[in-house]
């Protein structure tokens, strides 16, 4: 599945933090609000189609 771009603007010291987060998990500051994102919308459960739940678990056929 391509990626797309999402332009957010957030507050310097949430953005500070998450860098400090990423930097410490050894992962891109892009690829950890993915993963929180994806993290918060099965939480609430939006939905996310069966296809992304299977790529978020690791079980998708590429």
């Amino acid at each position: 599945m391509a990626k797309v771009l999402l332009n957010v603007r957030i507050d310097p010291e949430l953005r500070e933090s998450l860098k400090r987060l990423a930097q410490e998990e050894n992962r891109p500051l892009s690829n950890l609000v993915e993963t929180v994102l994806k993290q918060y919308t099965l939480r609430i459960d939006l939905g996310p189609t069966d296809r992304l739940n299977a790529i978020f678990q690791g079980n998708a056929k590429r």
